[in-house]
């Protein structure tokens, strides 16, 4: 799979965050007028979005909405080609045969992209610097063994799968299902529209979410576990 590091990013404004038109960084805008929320929010139903739970304050349909977007524009700058973000930034030894490292100046350029989107909050991105520093070590240590530059990586972190989708294949969202969660943090999985070789649909994976200067952002997914 050749988009293993190589993510393209469309940044969008986050509903009910900002008033103002979407601005990806091409520089296009987009315009979300009330009309096209309420057709998405009246569309949630028929995607299979649903709430089982809430542990306090009810998630509002304005807060589902704002989710539902996230998750699509993450899905949209997965499987565009527009922007590379390098997650896996290493570094090779002075034969240019193997990888011996990671580039933390490279780390942190990687961390601010993923900032940029608006998309990931703090949280996700400090768990991301922890899976690469500790990814380092091990590489350092000899823990992992030789990750020759023409083989697939020696671990499984973006290795031979994208970790946004927590997929090896193109992928389209069918449905959001809403687990539990209150008003600061919600936790989320979405399913593929096609089913699997054995005729079952099963989920891509697990999303959460968190307050973050009062938008909602994603603080996981499972394709970036420690």
């Amino acid at each position: 799979m050749n988009k293993i590091m190589i993510f393209p990013i469309v940044l969008l404004a986050m509903a009910g965050c900002n008033s103002k038109p979407q601005t990806s960084l091409n520089g296009k805008s987009e315009v979300v007028t009330e009309n096209s929320d309420s057709q998405l929010l009246s569309s949630i139903d028929k995607v299979g979005i649903v709430t089982d739970s809430c542990d306090s304050q009810q998630i509002s349909s304005a807060d589902k909405l704002e989710m539902v977007k996230i998750i699509r524009s993450v899905v949209d700058f997965d499987l565009n080609n527009t922007i590379d973000i390098d997650l896996l930034p290493a570094i090779a030894d002075e034969k240019d045969s193997i990888y011996i490292g990671f580039d933390f100046q490279k780390l942190e350029i990687t961390a601010q992209q993923l900032r940029n989107t608006g998309f990931f909050s703090e949280t996700f991105i400090d768990n991301y610097k922890r899976i690469i520093t500790d990814l380092d070590k091990r590489l350092r240590n000899n823990e992992l063994g030789v990750w020759d530059m023409r083989d697939m990586p020696p671990f499984g972190f973006a290795a031979g799968y994208g970790p946004f989708c927590n997929c090896q294949d193109d992928y389209t969202i069918d449905s959001i299902s809403f687990k539990i969660g209150n008003y600061e943090n919600v936790e989320a999985e979405w399913f593929p529209k096609w089913p699997d070789f054995e005729g079952n649909i099963q989920s891509y994976g697990t999303c959460k979410f968190e307050k973050e200067g009062g938008c909602w952002k994603i603080s996981y997914l499972s394709g970036f576990d420690y």
